[in-house]
């Protein structure tokens, strides 16, 4: 009976050794340059991700790569004795040239882990856990990992796992909060000025014969807000972020001035474009403008038309012909249109 309370003594003394770690390992993380951090064991690689953070806190994803060609990776969520570790779904020993006296050997777990245990085959990846890390400190995560060589059972056998290796590391994890330094943030905000920097000196032509149009002259612009203000919804589509916080509050920011953008106020009238004549008119050909003008010379000539109605269609047969240069040009009659014109006006 003694023998037994010293043995437990002993296995309940190389626990407490474990329990403070083999190696210490210290992890930094932020949601910039160092969002991703793994730390190589040897036989393994833990890889610590940065998920999200909000109100101080920080998720970060724990993953770990089995590198061996041939040897299991065990990790376990509590203490287990050997009559627990045997009634595992997998068979669970130890090698005997293990550490301790038989029947009285543990293992030790780690609390973050989701299952009883869990299995990571050789050249495999397994997401662990998704621990929550202060932004405002650090946060201390024991695991203990436990090597084991893998016998393969006939005739329906459960598989065994003889352990022969405990190994446990002691991961110091430090999560930085998100700031308005954050990279991603920083190119979003110079995209957002560049985009209203570029609008400094740009004004658009609202008339109708300027080419090319005013929706043609706003789209290229119109175009890159509408880019801009769709990344920046994707990103405040974080599901981690509340309205409340600052990465939400900074981004929120940056779409409000991208919205703030009036581009009526750059819309003018460039004055280049004279408005294009057109009238009832315009089909006619010099020639039928001068006889137009010499039958209504005629008509006021032998009183059939009043003065007053003469000059009024006289004055706009002339707008129409002094408009329209393309019909002017080497007209052979100009001079006799000219000619009749002042009759008329000056009867």
């Amino acid at each position: 009976m003694m023998r037994k309370l010293i043995v437990s003594l002993l296995a309940a003394a190389l626990f407490c050794t474990s329990a403070w770690a083999d190696r210490e390992l210290v992890v930094r993380l932020d949601p910039d340059e160092n969002r991703v951090q793994t730390m190589e064991l040897g036989y393994a690689a833990v890889t610590f991700r940065f998920e999200e953070a909000h109100a101080n806190k920080a998720k970060v994803m724990v993953s770990v790569e089995n590198r061996t060609h041939s040897e299991a990776i065990l990790l376990f969520k509590s203490e287990k004795d050997e009559r627990m570790l045997k009634r595992c779904e997998d068979r669970i020993l130890f090698e005997k040239s293990y550490g301790g006296e038989k029947g009285y050997r543990t293992v030790s777990g780690c609390n973050y882990i989701r299952n009883e245990y869990e299995l990571v085959e050789p050249a495999y990846t397994l997401d662990l856990f998704l621990a929550e890390v202060p932004t405002t400190g650090t946060a201390e995560i024991v695991i203990p990992f436990y090597m084991a060589n893998h016998y393969h059972s006939r005739f329906l056998r459960r598989d065994k796992y003889r352990i022969f290796r405990e190994d446990v590391i002691k991961f110091i994890v430090e999560a930085k909060d998100w700031t308005e330094s954050d990279t991603t943030y920083v190119k979003m905000k110079k995209a957002v000025s560049d985009f209203k920097a570029s609008l400094e000196d740009v004004r658009f032509c609202r008339n109708r014969m300027h080419r090319p149009s005013l929706e043609e002259q706003q789209k290229p612009y119109l175009t890159v807000r509408d880019s801009l203000t769709a990344v920046i919804d994707s990103i405040l589509g974080n599901p981690w972020w509340m309205s409340q916080d600052l990465p939400h509050r900074s981004y929120s920011k940056l779409k409000a001035e991208l919205q703030s953008v009036d581009f009526s106020d750059l819309v003018y009238d460039c004055g280049r474009h004279r408005p294009v004549h057109k009238c009832s008119y315009c089909p006619l050909s010099a020639e039928q403008i001068y006889h137009r003008l010499d039958d209504i010379y005629q008509k006021l000539h032998t009183g059939r038309i009043a003065k007053e109605d003469a000059v009024r269609t006289a004055k706009t047969l002339n707008s129409c012909w002094q408009q329209n240069k393309s019909r002017r040009r080497g007209s052979f009659y100009a001079g006799k249109i000219a000619e009749y014109y002042g009759r008329i006006i000056n009867f």
